[in-house]
């Protein structure tokens, strides 16, 4: 088993971002402006730290200076890596401050030791009010052909559905709301798959045929899926990602998430994964994103499975 490779963005200029605040619930304006900057990076270096000692590889990238970006840390929105098929995709983002993170060269770099690779460009449906926001919208399987999606503003069907023909994924479509009767944002917030377990807030899943399929999809070769309420999804519990470093599978989760899970539901993890926990309250609460959206995959943990 070979160690995940994955590409970060340090937050030099992070901040509460205006434009992305419309449909994501979970930012926070609380904190001062003067002290988001430097918390942010704090809590970011320590996660590198923690994932470097764990023997994941880390490409970390510098935020660019301008146009200002306050979302740049969150990289996985805007590419995705799919090193099994030589692809990488460069996503249609719903806010136009985000679309500034995108950056051709920093693709190039990443796979200039792919043999014919291909870069796959949708910025073109920005133009006409499309949106896919990368494994934030898509949530890959890693031990089926499977991708699944909860359909919103920043994730539309007509694209998903496109990029699951050309990636010849089955796709899993579902529609998920917060108590409010809000649509979830990211679907990368309200479940994540691994090849051992799954954890996922089907309550926030209102057809009853929907959530039987995603069900029944999740809990595929005996993996565990791990139910999760309202309240926990609140907390970022869904927000997880499997890694590999030093032969060990990893379960990477935020500590305000993990703090989030029962008693037993850290006890069924702990079977299959060495827990990785980050502190990065800034970084959740101004930001409205965590660490499953702070990381991109350039080599995904799927491709490591023997």
């Amino acid at each position: 088993m070979k160690r995940s490779k994955v590409f970060m963005v340090r937050p030099v200029h992070f901040g509460y971002n205006e434009q992305t605040a419309a449909s994501n619930f979970f930012q926070s304006d609380r904190a001062l402006e003067k002290t988001t900057r430097s918390r942010a990076c704090k809590e970011f270096d320590g996660l590198v730290n923690q994932l470097e000692r764990a023997g994941v590889e880390v490409v970390v990238k510098e935020q660019k200076a301008l146009p200002p970006t306050p979302d740049a840390v969150f990289p996985n929105n805007w590419v995705s890596f799919h090193k099994e098929k030589n692809r990488a995709f460069i996503y249609p983002m719903a806010t136009p401050n985000r679309r500034d993170e995108k950056s051709l060269s920093v693709v190039l770099d990443l796979i200039s030791d792919w043999e014919n690779a291909e870069i796959i460009d949708w910025s073109k449906y920005e133009g006409e009010n499309l949106f896919l926001e990368g494994t934030g919208s898509l949530v890959l399987d890693p031990i089926q052909e499977v991708v699944y999606a909860s359909a919103s503003i920043r994730s539309a069907t007509e694209l998903a559905g496109k990029w699951a023909e050309l990636m010849n994924k089955t796709l899993v479509l579902f529609h998920s709301a917060d108590q409010n009767k809000q649509a979830v944002y990211h679907t990368n917030v309200v479940m994540g798959v691994g090849t051992h377990l799954a954890l996922g807030c089907l309550d926030s899943i209102q057809n009853e045929q929907e959530r039987r399929k995603l069900s029944e999809f999740l809990r595929i070769r005996d993996r565990v899926l791990i139910p999760i309420s309202l309240a926990q999804m609140n907390e970022y519990g869904g927000n997880w990602i499997e890694l590999h470093g030093n032969d060990v599978p990893l379960f990477l989760s935020s500590e305000r998430a993990w703090k989030a899970y029962t008693t037993a539901q850290k006890q069924i993890i702990e079977s299959f994964y060495e827990p990785i926990v980050a502190n990065i309250d800034q970084i959740e609460s101004i930001g409205g994103g965590s660490v499953r959206c702070m990381i991109c995959t350039v080599e995904n943990a799927s491709t490591f499975v023997q």
